[in-house]
């Protein structure tokens, strides 16, 4: 699909368990040579992150085929898809829908580079070629029915990396059924707990709770594009188009 001329956007039909098994084999030359439009999120992650540290594609987080527009998909997901994959003017700025609330972790304003991932995929790729690099970035992380111990190991193995330290910025967005779910507990600790653990004392802004990847009201978010980012706000400006 890269290679082919007459296709110019390549949308993922869904996520789910193997797209890390590819990246060994990939042609990354190839898409250098011939950026598309690409878009996924949870398990497509993982490809969207090798091709951002191998090639400095901008591919972008957003809504899937055969998971998002099988059926009826919200008017607020499908308006901002299209604004942003087809709009060669800045993006501006990017907030919840239906004022969704948000939880201001640390106050303030940062400036970086977006990247965004589902974090158990980008904790799977720690350690190989293919884990970008996280200096000067605003760093967006995801996940899904992940207990809340199990969101605390991720978290801790890139802390005692120190990942979280070269960021400019963190945002946790939506954790979608992220609670206590065995009895007796693992561990008592909720969502809210550890969040507040890992980036309230960093000396960046952050903020929990953007609509984005495993939720219904989805944005869609550009890699590696310029963002301002306003914790007090909840609230990402994009002064910048993401294509062309």
């Amino acid at each position: 699909m890269f290679q082919k001329k007459n296709i110019k956007a390549i949308f993922s039909v869904r996520g789910g368990y193997g797209s890390g098994r590819l990246l060994d084999k990939i042609n990354y030359n190839l898409i250098k040579k011939n950026p598309k439009i690409f878009v996924g999120y949870s398990d497509i992650n993982a490809l969207q992150l090798a091709f951002y540290t191998k090639v400095g594609l901008i591919s972008f987080i957003g809504p899937m085929v055969a998971v998002d527009f099988y059926n009826e998909v919200s008017s607020f997901t499908e308006e901002n898809f299209w604004k942003i994959i087809t709009s060669d003017k800045k993006i501006g700025k990017i907030s919840n829908p239906n004022s969704e609330k948000f939880f201001t972790l640390n106050k303030g304003k940062a400036i970086g580079k977006i990247i965004g991932s589902n974090l158990t995929l980008l904790t799977s790729l720690f350690g190989t070629e293919y884990f970008p690099k996280l200096k000067d970035s605003i760093l967006l992380l995801e996940d899904i029915n992940e207990e809340p111990y199990r969101i605390d190991r991720m978290l801790n193995q890139l802390r005692l990396a120190g990942k979280f330290e070269k960021a400019k910025g963190i945002v946790f967005g939506f954790c979608n059924d992220c609670t206590i779910k065995t009895s007796p507990p693992t561990w008592d600790l909720q969502l809210g707990d550890v969040l507040d653990k890992y980036f309230s004392s960093l000396p960046i802004p952050s903020f929990y709770g953007l609509m984005f990847g495993h939720t219904n009201e989805q944005l869609t978010l550009p890699y590696s594009i310029e963002a301002i980012l306003d914790a007090d706000a909840g609230t990402l400006l994009i002064n910048e188009a993401a294509t062309i």
